[in-house]
C-alpha cells in the first residue's frame, strides 16, 4: 500500500457514474424548485446540504480516485459559490444561523476526507476504512483499527461544528432586484 500514489486513476465505476448523475439531477431540481417557486421551502436546502455531507461519508473509498475526488471538489465549490450568492437572501435564515455556513463547509468536508486519509496511510499504512457494526469493512474488508475510529471523530466533528457553528448575523437590505424577487416573502 505504500507503494501506490496517493490518488490512483481508473475508470469509474457504474456505482460512480450512478452517483454523479443522481447528484446533478437533484441539484438541478433543487435549483430549479427555489427559482420558479412562487413559496419555497428553506427546509429542502438544508435537507440537501445535511444529506449532502452525510453522503460524503460513504464516499469514503471513491475519493481514493482522482476523478471523483475532483467531482466532490467541484461541487464543493459549487456549494461555496452559491452560499456567496445566498447569503443575503431572508429565506435561508434560520434561528440558528444562515444556511450559507453549513453548505460552505462541504468543500472543507471533502478535504478534510482527504487529510483523514493521509493520516491514516501515515499512521498505519494503509487507507482509511469506516467502522460500522459488522466488524469489517465492505469494500476493503479489514477491521476497522483505532485511527480509523479517531479519523471518523475528527471528520463528524467538522461536519458537526460547520452545521451548527451557524452566526447569526443581520442579513443587510438586498442590493439587487434579482435578490428581492429571490426573497420573496422574507421569513419573519
Amino acid at each position: 500500500m505504500k507503494n501506490q500514489p496517493f490518488f490512483r486513476t481508473y475508470p469509474l465505476t457504474i456505482w460512480n457514474i450512478l452517483t454523479i448523475i443522481g447528484y446533478i439531477l437533484l441539484s438541478t431540481g433543487l435549483l430549479y424548485y427555489y427559482v420558479y417557486e412562487p413559496d419555497p421551502q428553506r427546509d429542502y436546502l438544508l435537507i440537501y446540504i445535511l444529506a449532502t455531507q452525510m453522503f460524503l461519508t460513504s464516499q469514503y473509498r471513491a475519493v481514493r480516485n482522482l476523478y471523483m475526488c475532483l467531482f466532490w471538489l467541484l461541487i464543493g465549490i459549487c456549494h461555496v459559490v452559491t452560499a456567496y450568492f445566498i447569503k443575503d437572501i431572508l429565506l435561508f435564515q434560520f434561528p440558528a444561523g444562515h444556511l450559507s455556513v453549513p453548505m460552505a463547509n462541504t468543500f472543507i468536508l471533502v478535504l478534510v476526507m482527504q487529510v483523514i486519509r493521509y493520516i491514516s496511510l501515515q499512521l498505519q499504512g494503509e487507507e482509511f476504512v469506516a467502522p460500522n457494526r459488522g466488524g469489517k469493512d465492505l469494500f476493503d474488508e479489514r477491521k476497522p483499527t483505532w485511527v480509523d475510529f479517531l479519523c471518523t471523530g475528527i471528520y463528524f466533528t467538522v461536519l458537526f461544528l460547520g452545521m451548527f457553528a451557524m452566526p447569526k448575523r443581520p442579513v443587510e437590505k438586498p442590493k439587487s432586484e434579482y435578490i428581492i424577487y429571490l426573497q420573496r416573502d422574507s421569513v419573519k
